[in-house]
């Protein structure tokens, strides 16, 4: 389990996060939602330990996330951060190999065994056929797909992701957003996403989170998020809530 205990976040005196109690779980989805600034970015980064200067605790597995090393704590969570890292001149293989970094001490790893897991990672988010294309060559979803493969590699019990949907059209969102799915329920990985599409994250999450003005405002099931009221606490305009026209579920229209 991940949790947060009173974490406060400022930046030049200005209070960006504000006694943040949170709990998060193995095999569930956590879409964390709110307008631009209101504070989702910095917690998914305090609670992927790259933002250091915070106050209370971080705790993953009751251990504070900053008394763990480096290569361990990758091994228990991985990180995708908003800005993906510049991986234009490697193959696929090479990058969801990154994955297995925290795995190998020195010179010492485990080839068989590494490569077993990048095939592995490959397949289960439908990227074995680009390993041995450059990363250049792909697009924008089979890019993100890749991405999400190295962090499977890493064999993590938590993936973090800042607004991997961002640069996508509309069809990629929704395959991303499926496969993030898929891994949460199969393989029990608990993923934690910033995400903008409230139609979107009520879909395909189990819980969602909006946070205004650096302050957790709703916290449950995501199915209770399809309320006007709510929506326009949330983002502060008024959508209209009707029924999906070919799902059993209800959609947000602003």
């Amino acid at each position: 389990m991940l949790k947060t205990r009173n974490v406060g976040f400022k930046i030049s005196n200005k209070t960006i996060l504000n006694q943040i109690n949170l709990e998060f779980k193995s095999g569930k989805i956590y879409g964390l939602i709110g307008h631009n600034g209101s504070g989702k970015s910095s917690l998914i980064k305090i609670l992927a330990n790259q933002q250091k200067k915070y106050s209370g605790q971080v705790l993953l597995l009751d251990k504070n996330i900053k008394e763990y090393r480096a290569k361990d704590f990758a091994k228990k969570l991985a990180y995708l951060p908003q800005n993906l890292p510049d991986a234009a001149d490697v193959s696929g293989f090479e990058l969801v190999s990154m994955g297995r970094y925290a795995h190998q001490s020195g010179f010492l790893r485990d080839e068989k065994n590494d490569e077993r897991i990048v095939l592995e990672a490959l397949e289960t988010t439908g990227t074995l056929k680009f390993k041995d294309q450059e990363v250049r060559t792909l697009s924008g979803g089979e890019r993100s797909r890749l991405f999400l493969a190295m962090l499977l590699a890493q064999q993590s019990d938590f993936l973090l992701l800042d607004e991997p949907l961002a640069p996508l059209d509309i069809s990629f969102q929704i395959e991303v957003m499926q496969l993030i799915s898929r891994l949460g329920k199969e393989l029990k990985k608990g993923v934690i996403i910033v995400i903008h599409d409230i139609n979107l994250a009520a879909t395909y999450c189990d819980y969602l989170i909006a946070l205004k003005k650096g302050e957790v405002i709703f916290n449950a099931d995501a199915k209770e998020i399809m309320n006007s009221e709510r929506l326009a606490q949330i983002y502060g305009v008024k959508a209209s809530i009707v029924p999906h026209p070919t799902q059993n579920r209800l959609a947000a229209v602003f």
